[in-house]
């Protein structure tokens, strides 16, 4: 049997039925005309890449010192690479990530 005819018949699929556009328009609503950066703090980046629990590791130390390059997010004992900072974030003192900025 396909596969998608075994989750539909399960009840499974049913989630992709819900309406969530509501999500979206209130997320559209809030965010102006900031970056994406100045809308999610490095916490919630973290939260969002992985999860609730997670929060950012920022310490002096490579590489956890170069957010803009990679934010690395911890939970518990162990620290896992998210992503780069979003545009906008901030980078480190006097610093800020640029659309074209890999680097800083």
């Amino acid at each position: 049997m396909d596969m998608s005819v075994e989750v539909s018949l399960k009840g499974y699929g049913a989630c992709l039925d819900d309406d969530n556009s509501h999500v979206l328009e209130s997320v559209s609503r809030a965010l102006d005309d900031k970056m994406p950066g100045e809308r999610f703090d490095l916490e919630a980046q973290c939260k969002l890449s992985l999860g609730d629990e997670f929060k950012p590791h920022v310490v002096p130390k490579t590489p956890f010192n170069n957010v803009c390059r990679e934010l690395w997010c911890v939970s518990g004992l162990w620290a896992s690479v998210a992503h780069p900072a979003l545009e906008g974030s901030s980078c480190g003192t006097g610093k800020g990530k640029k659309s074209s900025d890999n680097s800083r």
